[in-house]
Parts: structure tokens; C-alpha cells; sequence
């Protein structure tokens, strides 16, 4: 969902703001927060995807002298879970619900905030699944999680399309035998060691219309 489906500059511009309008800060911030997600899996431990997102801003806050309020941190944090979709993400879920695929999504965030993220888009009814890794007890992209994903849905790995708009996600995915397609959105990169996935588009219109017409 995060950056896949939903764009989360808002959030972003507002911890930023937190971080004295840093964008290099604002940018620190969301990869401790992946990082630190992967330092809880590499440890057997796991927290609540927010939490993490608190943790890796505190640290960052306090690495270079800035000062904060917890509450404004929480509410920046929170923005996440109210952003908005891609423009052509809603009509493209309608086109491939109507040609009669199963629609899961499939996140890092917490079983709360998955859910906060469908309903302010208004996408309960396209969408068939939703499945936390805070049911797995790891967090993507341990192989574990596209294990479990693939079991809960009865169906095989190779049988699964995972759509990331991250490498590592990608990465994770093919390493469990899925089949993969990128969502680029004209900013985002593949990891260069990685295979490739099956599919590389731009927007998920693309992907769409790709899906819709092999269906």
C-alpha cells in the first residue's frame, strides 16, 4: 500500500517540517524506519509499524539537535494512514476487479492502519483480502511473510502477483517464488543486484491494462 497505492508526500512534508524542513532528514527518517523494520525481523523481535516510525524519527531528531513534541510527531506519523491514492489507482483496481482478479493487499502497516488507508479511499469493495505482517510476526521482505500470504490464500507462490513500488519488496517476493511487477511512479529504483521482475510499468494504469488484456 505505502508509495505502492498510496502517496505519502503529505506525511512526508510533515515530518519534515518536524526535522526544521530538512528533506534530507525527512528522507533519514523513512529509511531508518525500513531499516529498523529489518533490524526487529534479524532479531526475533517485532513492534508495531508506527511505533517504528516514531523510533527511527526520535533518533533522528536527536542525532542532529532538534527538538519535538511527541504529539506532533504521532499526528505527522498518522498522515500516512489518510493518504490519498494515485490518481488512476482507483479505476484501475475497478478494471482489474471486473476482469475478475483477486485483489489482496498485502503491508508492512499494522491490521489498524491497513484499514484506516482502505476506507479513507473508499476501496473496501475492491479489494478481496488484506493481510498485516502483524499476523506473521515479521515484516517484509523476509521470505517467511510471502510464505505465509501465499498459504493464508491457499494458493501456490507462483501463483501470486506482488506489486511493489520497492525493491526490496520485489526482491523478498521473487525470492519466494512469486511473480513480481514494479511500479516505478517515475522516482522509484530497482535494486540493481536483484532479478528482475516480470513486469516494470510506470503508474498502475499500465499494469492494468497489461493484466486485463493477458486475462
Amino acid at each position: 500500500m505505502i508509495e505502492t497505492l498510496l502517496n505519502i508526500d503529505e506525511a512526508k512534508k510533515a515530518v519534515e517540517n518536524l526535522l526544521g524542513g530538512n528533506k534530507n532528514l525527512s528522507d533519514l527518517w523513512f529509511s531508518n524506519m525500513l531499516l529498523y523494520s529489518l533490524v526487529d525481523t534479524l532479531t526475533d523481535e517485532y513492534h508495531d509499524f508506527g511505533k517504528i516510525a516514531y523510533a527511527s524519527f526520535e533518533m533522528t531528531a536527536e542525532a542532529h539537535g532538534i527538538s519535538f513534541n511527541s504529539q506532533d510527531v504521532i499526528a505527522a506519523i498518522r498522515k500516512i494512514n489518510e493518504s490519498s491514492v494515485y490518481p488512476d489507482v482507483v479505476r484501475s483496481l475497478v478494471s482489474l476487479k471486473n476482469a475478475d482478479y483477486k485483489l489482496v493487499t498485502f503491508t508492512n502497516s499494522s491490521n489498524a492502519a491497513i484499514q484506516n488507508q482502505i476506507k479513507s479511499n473508499n476501496i473496501e469493495h475492491l479489494i478481496d483480502k488484506s493481510i498485516s505482517t502483524e499476523d506473521i510476526g515479521y515484516f517484509k521482505p523476509h521470505r517467511h511473510t510471502y510464505f505465509y500470504t501465499a498459504r493464508y490464500l491457499n494458493v501456490k507462490p507462483e501463483e501470486c502477483l506482488l506489486v511493489a513500488s520497492h525493491g526490496w519488496d520485489i526482491s523478498g517476493a521473487i525470492s519466494a517464488g512469486m511473480k513480481t511487477a514494479f511500479i516505478s511512479h517515475n522516482r522509484y529504483k530497482l535494486y540493481p543486484l536483484s532479478q528482475k521482475p516480470d513486469i516494470e510499468v510506470v503508474e498502475a494504469a499500465e499494469l492494468a491494462e497489461i493484466l486485463c488484456n493477458i486475462r
